[in-house]
């Protein structure tokens, strides 16, 4: 069985806070829904009786007078869908026009949806948790912040982001 994984896509949509506690220190909060998918190929061979069929959509081959070999190819299809509750410390390098900061924290993925669809039988199975991934895992987050102060208490943020899993996902 070989088993071949195609790229597949994220998209996240976020909203986040801070509030100042010191000069230069922030903490910051928020939620985000993450939306991610895969996918995957897998040669499948099957031996079975030469009197049942496994499916419609199988070659098959006899390989003697009681027995029928199916091959195929199966393609999983994964969907997860995750909130994510961001909880950082950061403290402004620059505390301009133009600010510098820089994050680190912690962030809880919780699972609401995970949808797995096999396109050859054309089954789909949709469950909130399953037993090979858990509904709570933890991530670290590291950020360097660039900010543009438009008001006296208000900024607008560039974030780019570094998340790496500390539990088992």
């Amino acid at each position: 069985n070989d088993e071949r994984i195609k790229p597949g896509t994220s998209m996240a949509v976020a909203i986040t806070g801070g509030k100042r506690f010191l000069k230069k220190w922030l903490f910051q909060g928020g939620v985000s829904y993450i939306n991610q998918t895969s996918s995957s190929e897998r040669d499948v061979v099957a031996v079975a009786p030469a009197n049942q069929v496994a499916d419609g959509k199988s070659d098959y081959s006899l390989e003697s007078t009681n027995v029928v070999t199916y091959e195929s190819v199966q393609e999983i299809n994964s969907n997860y869908q995750y909130i994510n509750i961001p909880l950082q410390l950061g403290y402004m390098l620059v505390d301009k026009k133009l600010g510098v900061q820089i994050n680190g924290g912690l962030a809880p993925d919780f699972l609401i949806k995970n949808t797995v669809y096999n396109t050859t039988t054309l089954v789909e199975t949709q469950s909130p948790a399953t037993d090979n991934l858990n509904a709570v895992s933890i991530s670290g987050v590291g950020a360097l912040e660039v900010s543009y102060r438009f008001l006296n208490h208000y900024r607008v943020s560039l974030y780019p982001a570094v998340k790496y899993s500390l539990s088992r996902i």
